[in-house]
Order: structure tokens, then C-alpha cells, then sequence
């Protein structure tokens, strides 16, 4: 072999080396969270919670809101508006919402909603890092995603099963109890749940998260009360984004197939 045919290939197999073991491949990141806020009144119209700190371009902004006497809740975000993804059937004369949006590169101090008539209300807002741009929800807020303990209530919250799509999805669960007194679970979910976030009184909401991995069902879990209470629960998860990652063992074993197919002398396993 000639000088010039060697460094042509010393020059081919570099470049082969460093297209395989830079390339990325795919996998999912966990979702981080940014930071809660909640709020709450005894009768109002106007709904707000304060933005979560450090919220940056990119995060997801969720409102879970607990409304009293089934009066239909509106954005007021004007040019910003949060997106209304699920509103629940009645659990005694209440309901719980889901809104969303993207934030962007400048956000409002707080995040505001009116409602139709005026009463009780609380309201959780949370900021999410690493959720996919494009879809945000692995399992969207949906009336088949939500449970609600009718007639007398009980002393527990149940949530109903899902089935996540995407390793590392971030289920959130939350508790609405329809009551003006206050009220705290006395025992959160369990299963690798963590309490996210509470706010007990005026229209009591309480919430947990996890991250699931592998993807797959999770079961239902549950809250319990030390008294009688009419709950009603809703679950869903974000979908985290695709992260590069460089899979150095699979793309070397792809190396080392192509330089014994090149030169047949080359062994990397």
C-alpha cells in the first residue's frame, strides 16, 4: 500500500471514529421542577397565583385550580394566556381544572384567572424544566383520568390507574376536597409518591408527584382524611424531552463492524 493510500485510510478511520462516538442517540431526561406556588380565597371572582420563582423560556407553567359551586373559570392572562386542558365533572358542587402554557421570555408576575361568579377557590401553580416542546403531556388531564367520591363521601381520595407512554414521565396527582373548612390529608399517597405541594385552606387542594421508570400502569393510590370528606382526584403526566446522550458502548460495537468490514484485521467489541 502506498504512503498516500495509508493516510487516506488513517484519515477515513478518523473520521469514522469520531462520527460514532459523537453522534448522540436518544433517551428521555427526567422532568426537574422549578418551583410552587398556591393561593386561595373564601369568595372571590378574581383567581391568582403568584409566578414560581426562577420560571424561565421553555417551562411549563401548570394551574391546577379548585372551584366551588361549579362556576366556569376564564383566563385573564391577556397576550399569555394559560390554555384550559381539563375541567372535571361536579364532586358535590365543585370542580377542578388543568391549564398549561409554554413560558416565554417574559413572563407575568402572577398568573390570573376570573371566575364566573364569587366564591371559594384555591389555586397550585408549578413551573416544570425538561418537559418535551412539542407535546407536553404524556397522559393528558382527561375525564376518564379523574375520580370523585359521591353522596356522603368517605375518608379517602383514590386516584385512578394510568398507563404512561415515555420512560422517566412525571405523574402529578391531585387531591380536591369541597369544603370551606380546613382540611389536611393526614396520610399522603404512597408507591414512591412525594408531596409536591398543599394548599388547606378555603377549597382545599394537596398534590404529589413521581417519576416513572420504566413507563407502564401505575395504579391508583390514595389520600386519607381524619374526617368525612367529598374528594375528587385527577392524574395525568408530562412528557419529558428527548436528551442526547452519546452511547459509547452500542456505537463502538458499530465502529469496530465497519473497520472489519473495511480492512478485516481491525477488532473492537
Amino acid at each position: 500500500m502506498s504512503a498516500i493510500s495509508r493516510l487516506s485510510t488513517r484519515a477515513a478511520l478518523s473520521s469514522l471514529f469520531l462520527f460514532f462516538l459523537f453522534v448522540p442517540s436518544s433517551a428521555e431526561a427526567a422532568i426537574g421542577i422549578v418551583a410552587t406556588t398556591t393561593n386561595s380565597n373564601a369568595g372571590s371572582t378574581a383567581i391568582s397565583c403568584t409566578k414560581p420563582s426562577g420560571t424561565a423560556s421553555g417551562d411549563v407553567v401548570l394551574a391546577i385550580i379548585n372551584m366551588n359551586a361549579a362556576q366556569n373559570v376564564t383566563d385573564n392572562n391577556g397576550a399569555t394566556p394559560l390554555v384550559r386542558d381539563f375541567r372535571s365533572v361536579n364532586y358535590g358542587t365543585a370542580d377542578i381544572s388543568v391549564w398549561s402554557r409554554y413560558a416565554g421570555g417574559s413572563e407575568p408576575a402572577s398568573y390570573a384567572f376570573t371566575a364566573a361568579g364569587s366564591d371559594r377557590w384555591a389555586i397550585e401553580c408549578i413551573s416544570l424544566r425538561g418537559v418535551d416542546q412539542t407535546n407536553k403531556y404524556d397522559v393528558t388531564p382527561s375525564s376518564s383520568n379523574f375520580s370523585y367520591t359521591g353522596g356522603a363521601g368517605g375518608t379517602t381520595a383514590t386516584s385512578t390507574a394510568i398507563t404512561t407512554v415515555t420512560d422517566n414521565a412525571f405523574i402529578i396527582t391531585t387531591a380536591g376536597v369541597d369544603t370551606g373548612v380546613t382540611t389536611i390529608p393526614s396520610t399522603y399517597p404512597g408507591d414512591s409518591f412525594i408531596k409536591l405541594m398543599q394548599r388547606d385552606t378555603d377549597q382545599p387542594l394537596a398534590t404529589s408527584y413521581k417519576i416513572k421508570s420504566p413507563q407502564g400502569v401505575q395504579s391508583s393510590v390514595n389520600w386519607t382524611y381524619g374526617v368525612t370528606v367529598l374528594p375528587g382526584v385527577t392524574t395525568f403526566a408530562m412528557k419529558p424531552a428527548a436528551d442526547p446522550v452519546v452511547n459509547v458502548t452500542s456505537q463502538f460495537r458499530m465502529l469496530g463492524g465497519l473497520l472489519r468490514i473495511l480492512g478485516g484485521s481491525f477488532t473492537i467489541r
